[in-house]
Formats: C-alpha cells, structure tokens, sequence
C-alpha cells in the first residue's frame, strides 16, 4: 500500500496500476522524490527505459527487497537501457540515471553491461 499522498498523485493523473509501469513521484519542493515501479516486476528490461526517461544522474535505489537475482536482473537492465550509440554524434550522448546498488553487485552489473555495449556497437 502506498501513502496516502502517492495514491492521490496517481489518482489526479488518472494512473491505473498495471505491472512493469512506472510513475515518477514529486517533492515537497517540486523536485523528483521517487519513482513508483507498480507491480511485480519480473522483466529484465522492466526498468530500462528510465535510464534516460529521468533527469540526467538522479540517484535511484529500489526500496522494496526482491532478493539478490530479482535485483541483479533489474540492475543489468537498467543498466542496459543507458546505452547510446554516439561513434558519429558524441556531443549527443547524456548521462544516465543512476540505479543505487551493493558494491558487489554494481561490478557484475557493470562487466555485463560493457560486454554488451561492446556487441551493440559492433553491430552498429
């Protein structure tokens, strides 16, 4: 269940909950507090498209514990939605959103994520 004060933001936007889909959450301040991800998310790109859907480098950090594979999944697919191809248009690559995760966890994401970067951008 979510506050009260995210159930009505959702509720003026008209959000209806369906699972993998995500809401970004304001402040107090009007600035971005969160992002609600509703459902249960099994996907591995579930959450790839606010790697660059969110403000440059916003610090992001899954509240909710879905164990050590469910965030590993996640993690790599976030990761994996950062990609940009900029070899001709280097002046358009952005920065990425950036999913908080253990130390441990953040290096595995990371060799996987460059391997494939790597792959993408010999195919392109």
């Amino acid at each position: 269940a979510q506050p009260e004060a995210v159930r009505r933001w959702l509720d003026a936007l008209g959000v209806a909950p369906k699972a993998g889909s995500w809401q970004a959450l304001p402040g107090a301040d009007g600035r971005l507090a969160g992002v609600l991800v509703q459902g249960v998310v099994q996907d591995l790109y579930a959450l790839a498209p606010l790697a660059l859907a969110l403000p440059a480098a916003t610090p992001l950090q899954l509240v909710t514990p879905l164990g050590a594979e469910a965030e590993q999944k996640l993690a790599l697919g976030f990761a994996l939605g950062a990609y940009q191809y900029t070899r001709y248009r280097p002046g358009l690559r952005r920065l990425p959103a950036q999913l908080r995760v253990s130390e441990s966890m953040a290096g595995e994401v990371s060799r996987v994520a460059a391997a494939v970067g790597f792959a993408r951008d010999l195919v392109h």
